[in-house]
């Protein structure tokens, strides 16, 4: 009878064999593009002599002993390949699909005096406190008589021409950030496919519309 060995992505959670292996984990045989996806061996595994890792893509790295982080930037792939070796011969073969992470949602704070500026997350993800990053976005200020100002914002934090034209708002004024760029783990920067409007309700307050 073939022995089973376990390989941990991520948390425990369900128990399926693939062959010689068992995956435990809440994303069975899947790895998120662009973030460390962190990879446990079983103390079983441990045993073997000169131990090694390989993947066909990517970087994997040891943090502790069977405690290894797989990140993979590439987005143009659709699989990769965890091999186990020891001293130089194969013990086992994993193949994983490659995740696309969800697109980010931005963050916009309702009150203008105390909001520094756009932040971006995941929201309802199973991997928490993925590294993420505005880089730029642009702001217009459209006047209810049809007159619109634009600023691109370069960072997450508003800058002094954003605040600027954030002085010249009226109640009944609609805010609109768009065209947001957003770092994400390793990946290049990404364009966010919706925008974001707000109503200036007066007395430094936004309303989404």
């Amino acid at each position: 009878m073939k022995s089973c060995i376990i390989i941990c992505v991520f948390s425990f959670a369900t128990f399926t064999c693939y062959s010689q292996t068992i995956i435990q984990s809440e994303l069975p045989g899947r790895i998120c593009i662009g973030i460390e996806n962190p990879i446990k061996l079983n103390k079983k595994l441990l045993t073997l002599n000169s131990l090694s890792l390989s993947v066909s893509v990517g970087s994997i790295n040891k943090k502790e002993s069977g405690e290894y982080v797989w990140r993979v930037c590439d987005t143009t792939l659709k699989t990769a390949v965890l091999k186990v070796y020891s001293s130089n011969d194969l013990v086992d073969t994993f193949n994983f699909q490659l995740l696309v992470l969800p697109e980010p949602t931005i963050t916009i704070g309702n009150d203008l005096e105390s909001s520094q500026g756009l932040r971006a997350e995941i929201e309802n993800f199973i991997y928490e406190g993925i590294p993420m990053k505005v880089d730029r976005f642009t702001v217009y200020v459209i006047k209810e008589g049809g007159d619109y100002k634009r600023v691109v914002n370069i960072g997450a934090a508003y800058s002094a021409e954003t605040r600027s034209i954030f002085k010249t708002l009226r109640k009944g004024d609609k805010i609109i950030f768009s065209d947001i760029y957003v770092y994400v783990g390793c990946l290049t920067r990404r364009l966010l496919s919706r925008s974001y409007s707000r109503i200036y309700s007066g007395k430094s307050n936004f309303v989404e519309y």
